[in-house]
């Protein structure tokens, strides 16, 4: 059974710490760097690392928090497949990895000025990209809603299912 652990480090710490646990200890295997937007929070987001060491049978999971508007170090020199893996968490989160040889959208259009995976970006979008027949092009539109859709802090409209607690159900 493979044997888990996680550890919080310091943003301006972590190529460091990576490195060591690479050199040292024998994590040989960079499985996977996602992203968390934490809105409210002041440090609002948290770069994931997870690693594994194959020879102790290790799965680690590095957090690094990090503020608004912070870049972190690239781990690209270390690992290699960090490069696409970086590329997707600037695409969707706009985190930025200082170091990171070729950073620039992967998911998204070229132009796309938004990052879709942050906690304030609407669900609509922005905009609406559609084909204009008339034109024959692709045109895009502002998405136009009522106000109260963007709202981050609304309660859902959907309800559960109500129950009557009087009533019990007998399985027989």
């Amino acid at each position: 059974m493979t044997k888990q652990y996680e550890v919080s480090v310091d943003s301006t710490e972590i190529l460091k710490y990576i490195e060591n646990k690479k050199n040292n200890e024998e994590f040989q295997i960079l499985t996977d760097i996602t992203a968390v937007d934490y809105i409210q929070q002041y440090e609002c987001f948290e770069v994931v690392y997870i690693m594994t060491s194959i020879t102790k049978n290790i799965r680690l999971i590095i957090k690094a928090k990090l503020m608004q508007n912070k870049s972190i170090e690239s781990l690209c020199d270390l690992y290699p497949c960090a490069s696409w893996l970086e590329r997707e968490i600037y695409d969707m989160f706009g985190i930025k990895f200082h170091g990171h040889p070729d950073l620039k959208r992967i998911l998204t259009e070229y132009d796309f000025e938004h990052h879709p995976l942050r906690k304030d970006f609407p669900l609509t979008g922005y905009h609406e990209v559609h084909y204009n027949i008339n034109a024959e092009k692709i045109t895009r539109r502002p998405v136009r809603l009522p106000i109260e859709y963007r709202d981050l802090n609304s309660q859902s409209p959907w309800k559960g299912s109500t129950y009557d607690e009087d009533k019990n159900v007998d399985s027989d």
